[in-house]
């Protein structure tokens, strides 16, 4: 059984330089990863990813509808499929649902490739900054 989630890649330029937040799961804090979920009932993909956004890492903006891939995980027996999207943040909360049971980090993205220590979700960040970079400069589409 595969079960299907959506989450983001959460990017802003802080000055001229691309930032992005990273959390830990729940039941850990010895990784990184990008904030992600099931998608609930009655949701998009795009609206459970920005959903997932504010409450796992307290975070709110813009999220562009063209998916930057797909990642596969397993998780005690079970396969998930995550479609990542690109979330320009504009406002970090210090208060969220999640902040009790994660940690959050806004990291350069040089120390989100290291961080984030799964080859294929570094792929997915780079596809992501790549994108984020043509919104910025006009040429991107939500």
């Amino acid at each position: 059984m595969i079960r299907k989630q959506s989450g983001v890649i959460p990017c802003f330029f802080d000055t001229d330089e691309m930032k992005i937040i990273l959390v830990t799961p729940r039941w850990t804090d010895e990784f990184w990863i990008f904030p992600k979920g099931n998608i609930e009932n009655g949701l998009t993909a795009t609206a459970s990813a920005a959903k997932e956004a504010f409450e796992e890492a307290g975070i709110t903006g813009t999220l562009f509808s063209e998916s930057v891939g797909t990642y596969r995980y397993e998780k005690l027996g079970t396969h998930y499929d995550v479609t990542f999207f690109v979330f320009l943040v504009k406002n970090i909360m210090e208060d969220y649902p999640e902040k009790n049971h994660r940690k959050r980090i806004t990291a350069t993205l040089a120390q989100a490739k290291n961080l984030v220590r799964d080859a294929e979700l570094n792929i997915l960040l780079d596809q992501a900054v790549r994108i984020a970079q043509q919104i910025s400069s006009g040429r991107g589409n939500q």
